[in-house]
């Protein structure tokens, strides 16, 4: 179960990593579609990211209930 979660919260970090990166690429004013396109996979990085977490919550709380 924690090895989900981690998972979870290392894709969070990637994403979180790629918009960063993204983001002082734009602000150096580098202005064309690959830093963009890098916000956009942030983005549903993160979505995907959130939703495995959740589902790794889910899961530990439904294992927790059927051992009480």
């Amino acid at each position: 179960m924690n090895t989900i979660m981690n998972h979870g919260v290392n894709l969070q970090y990637t994403a979180e990593t790629r918009a960063s990166d993204a983001a002082y690429t734009l602000a150096r004013g580098n202005v064309n579609a690959e830093p963009l396109v890098e916000l956009q996979v942030a983005k549903t990085e993160s979505a995907a990211a959130t939703k495995v977490i959740k589902t790794a919550d889910e899961m530990l709380g439904t294992i927790i209930d059927t051992t009480a």
